[in-house]
């Protein structure tokens, strides 16, 4: 062994050049490699910690009105509980409602906490988040309860025990601590540290069908087929929104349809959200399959390239002297290309983990927008002390 190592070292001595290009091309080749890597599958392993994540899946929209569209990620309050009714696919349902953050108290220690969320107290029984304190079939069942994060409860109460403990919420809403759970893996699509009751949120028992403002997710009975469920929610439509709507715009159903107007639910399985959701208004910014594949071929390229730039360069010193810049640029070439998407990375970070290009918030504000002024117009009509052209007129100020 030690007659080796003197014999490599002779060798390195005597070829430095060489010898340099060798060693730093392979170790610069392995180490992009690894990182590229090591990133592809963290970002491939989203939720898949979940013990139900191929079961679980969350209902999407998709509304046109007035030559405008959008695709939500949200749905009305009552199609949880209808999912669960009327479909024996649905063992199970959640739903998240987000307001932002609040400013939090407990005796004389005060934060401004961002990450809130209003959720039905199923949320531990559909998703796999072990709880550290408390019943999960107990912990956001009564109005004014509130889960809190392992991380939130050492803040907030050192080591001492967190149940039953009051925290007052933007100094006027008391909350009751009735679960502490493990702090969320990073490798999920969302993150928070209170989940409060759905029960405290009045908006969450309205039943109106045209209001989409809950993430909804729902845990399938095993054995069943996304692909074929799916199309079974066009009966939440004819069920529930055909009559509401008809109400609210003054015209049948039908009317309704034949003017332009369309509503539609589609499901997106819960380990798919983090790459290949392409919504409005997502609890987090998400990642993008496209980043994922051309870091993959970027990966696979610098391998290539560095496997055989490191045989050129191994016999080099019998090239002739117009293929060895050659060489040189095969080696250098996948070095910077690296650093190039490093820096592209560090300046452009919401461009590629960011939500798809195709997501559109001007849309979506263009249609709730053109929603109110159809609703505005219908309910002129319908009192009838208003000219048409008035009415014209007013959705256009709308608008």
């Amino acid at each position: 062994m030690k007659s080796f190592f003197n014999l490599l070292f002779r060798v390195i001595k005597r070829n430095k050049l060489f010898s340099f290009l060798n060693i730093a091309g392979l170790a610069v080749g392995m180490a992009s490699f690894i990182i590229i890597v090591l990133w592809i599958v963290d970002e491939l392993s989203y939720d898949k910690f979940q013990d139900n994540a191929d079961r679980i899946v969350r209902v999407t929209s998709y509304f046109q009105m007035n030559g405008t569209e959008g695709y939500g990620s949200t749905c009305p309050a009552p199609l949880a509980e209808a999912a669960i009714r009327d479909y024996p696919e649905v063992e199970n349902a959640v739903r998240l409602r987000s307001y932002g953050g609040f400013i939090v108290e407990y005796d004389d220690k005060v934060f401004n906490e961002p990450n809130f969320i209003y959720a039905d107290s199923t949320f531990f029984k559909v998703f796999s988040f072990p709880l550290l304190e408390g019943d999960p079939d107990e912990v956001l069942k009564v109005r004014n309860t509130v889960a809190i994060s392992e991380r939130a409860a050492k803040k907030y109460f050192g080591n001492e025990e967190a149940l039953g403990k009051i925290l007052l919420l933007d100094n006027r809403t008391e909350v009751e601590v009735t679960g502490v759970f493990e702090n969320m893996p990073a490798a999920s699509h969302f993150h928070f540290d209170f989940i409060v009751s759905a029960h405290s949120n009045d908006e969450a028992n309205n039943g109106q069908w045209l209001s989409n403002n809950f993430f909804t997710y729902l845990l399938l009975s095993p054995n069943v087929s996304v692909e074929e469920f799916e199309p079974k929610l066009e009966s939440l439509i004819d069920k529930y929104i055909s009559e509401e709507a008809a109400k609210a715009l003054g015209m049948s159903w039908q009317e309704i349809k034949e003017s332009g107007t369309s509503l539609s639910y589609s499901l997106i399985k819960l380990t798919d959200i983090h790459l290949k959701s392409n919504l409005d208004y997502e609890l987090e910014a998400g990642g993008n399959m496209n980043a994922v594949r051309i870091f993959g071929i970027i990966a696979l390229f610098i391998v290539l390239v560095y496997g055989f730039a490191t045989i050129a360069v191994s016999f080099g010193k019998n090239l002739s002297d117009h293929i060895t810049p050659l060489i040189y640029f095969l080696v250098l070439f996948p070095v910077v290309v690296f650093i190039g998407f490093l820096w592209l990375v560090s300046k452009h970070h919401d461009k590629i983990y960011g939500p798809s290009d195709f997501k559109n918030e001007d849309n979506f504000l263009k249609m709730k927008m053109s929603t109110v002024a159809s609703l505005t117009a219908e309910t002129a009509r319908q009192k009838g002390d208003t000219t048409e052209e008035e009415i014209q007129e007013q959705k256009q100020k709308i608008l």
